[in-house]
C-alpha cells in the first residue's frame, strides 16, 4: 500500500521499436485528455544522463 497520494513510476518494455514508437507519438493525445492529464511518458534515458540529473539535483553551485 502506497502513503504517497501520487502513484509510483511504471516501466514498460516493448516487443518492437515500431510499438515504442507508436505510443510515444501518441504521448500528446493521452495527454489532452482531463482524465489523464497527470499522467507523463518519457523517453529511456541512459545511465549517463539519469547520473548528470542526479548531480545537477544535488549540486549547490554558484
Amino acid at each position: 500500500m502506497s502513503y504517497n497520494k501520487n502513484p509510483g513510476v511504471v516501466i514498460v518494455k516493448f516487443e518492437s521499436e515500431a510499438d515504442r514508437q507508436a505510443v510515444l507519438d501518441a504521448k500528446a493525445i493521452l495527454h489532452s485528455d482531463k482524465q489523464y492529464e497527470q499522467v507523463y511518458i518519457l523517453k529511456d534515458k541512459t545511465r549517463e544522463e539519469r547520473l548528470m540529473a542526479a548531480n545537477f539535483r544535488t549540486c549547490w553551485c554558484l
